[in-house]
């Protein structure tokens, strides 16, 4: 997910579709190391209404690069543009969770993490939707 630094936009308004996908396609193309193939590639880019980007890559490799300081700082500095990129954060909701789990320990997301084999900090916080009676 790329998201624009407060005050800035990616892309003019008025951009394309198009052209965005074919800039960042090209941005990508021109950083992604030499050992990437062309299977390495964007599948899908979805604008967002805050102006940012989703980019759903083909393989993991492309993925893990992406993440990595080296394929973050490259990809931003190939594209000029003023943005943060990170990985996107899903809300979940789990019906009928018992009152007494003590959510409120730091420990409780890492035994989370650790049970459903999740790295823990894909897991930033968790809240009652309601309190408890």
């Amino acid at each position: 997910m790329i998201n624009p630094t407060p005050g800035n936009l990616l892309f003019l308004l008025g951009t394309s579709h198009a052209d965005i996908v074919s800039k960042t396609r090209k941005a990508l193309e021109k950083v992604k190391p030499a050992n990437l193939t062309d299977k390495d590639d964007v599948k899908v880019i979805t604008q967002l209404k805050n102006g940012g980007l989703t980019i759903e890559l083909t393989t993991k490799t492309l993925s893990d690069w992406l993440q990595s300081p080296e394929g973050r700082t490259a990809l931003m500095n190939e594209l000029s543009i003023p943005a943060n990129l990170r990985e996107p954060t899903l809300g979940l909701i789990i019906q009928y969770l018992p009152t007494n789990l003590p959510i409120d320990c730091q420990d409780f997301l890492d035994l989370v993490a650790k049970e459903n084999h999740l790295k823990r900090e894909h897991l930033s916080t968790i809240h009652w939707i309601k309190p408890p009676h």
